[in-house]
């Protein structure tokens, strides 16, 4: 299991689509197959890039667990599930530490 920490793979405030382009990219590249990304010191995270990463994560064949998402993310997330089926998308919102 890989576990990638958004705030020092990307940022504290990932913004752009390409960010998250850039992230999938590197899943999709690595040997593993269960991969939990770790939210933790995420500030906050925009439309852009929860939208795209929506779209990544549905078309990875990676076991994606999300973990440690602060209020501001998990609204993102939920804001942009009322336009996309959010439970589609299969984002655990998880709140614990490894």
């Amino acid at each position: 299991m890989k576990v990638i920490k958004l705030v020092d793979f990307i940022s504290k405030y990932p913004a752009y689509r390409i960010s998250a382009d850039k992230l999938f990219n590197f899943i999709n590249n690595l040997n593993e197959e269960n991969i939990i990304i770790d939210f933790s010191d995420v500030e906050g995270i925009t439309h852009s890039f929860a939208s795209q990463y929506f779209d990544d994560k549905k078309l990875t064949n990676k076991n994606i667990k999300e973990i440690n998402m602060n209020d501001n993310v998990t609204k993102m997330f939920k804001t942009l599930g009322n336009k996309k089926t959010f439970n589609d998308h299969n984002i655990e919102i998880s709140n614990f530490s490894l």
